[in-house]
């Protein structure tokens, strides 16, 4: 179908089926029908990565990286693609470049707390406690730093907080599936 409605709905529906080579088809069909925006590239370096495509996703990367350079999700799939690779330093740094766009960005959390030398965890444990404290727009954004938090607490080897901060984040995940099922009625 020449339809770009159609070709993203159907990449949409294989990427959540976890049909693949079918979604990268119809998403490759569908910037084909559209200008890619900076989004539309970003997306589809997320589901490449996905399907564990690393080189292509980077090159999509570089293709969002003139209009997206600005955004925390940029950072964070920077962030995703180098710690694949192996390279710590530039993650670390993908991943602060990330949280200075958006401190609320769980996704960043996550990475940041994971591949953080073990000396720092302490304050970023304190930094994302506090952060925790404030208004987050993205409810999804509190369910992760809530379980970066936890993962953090095990990592420096407080296993009554890992407990205590993973059933918070559990109990976060279980409302926040609520309310998403509900606004889908």
């Amino acid at each position: 179908s020449d339809n770009a409605g159609i070709a993203n709905e159907l990449a949409l529906a294989a990427g959540k089926l976890r049909d693949y080579p079918l979604a990268i088809a119809s998403f490759e069909h569908y910037l084909g029908l559209v200008t890619p925006s900076a989004q539309d590239h970003l997306r589809f370096a997320d589901l490449l990565l996905i399907a564990r495509d690393i080189d292509y996703s980077e090159q999509q990367l570089a293709l969002a990286a003139p209009l997206a350079a600005e955004s925390s999700e940029f950072h964070v799939l920077k962030a995703r693609l180098a710690r694949l690779r192996g390279n710590r330093k530039e993650a670390v740094r993908a991943t602060g470049a990330a949280l200075e766009l958006d401190p609320h960005n769980g996704q960043a959390w996550g990475i940041h707390m994971e591949i953080s030398d073990s000396a720092a965890l302490a304050g970023l444990i304190e930094r994302v406690k506090s952060l925790l404290r404030e208004e987050i727009a993205n409810p999804y954004f509190r369910v992760l730093m809530s379980y970066a938090l936890a993962n953090a607490c095990l990592r420096s080897g407080d296993d009554a907080a890992a407990f205590a901060e993973l059933k918070n984040a559990n109990y976060l995940q279980q409302e926040h599936r609520s309310e998403e099922h509900t606004s889908e009625l």
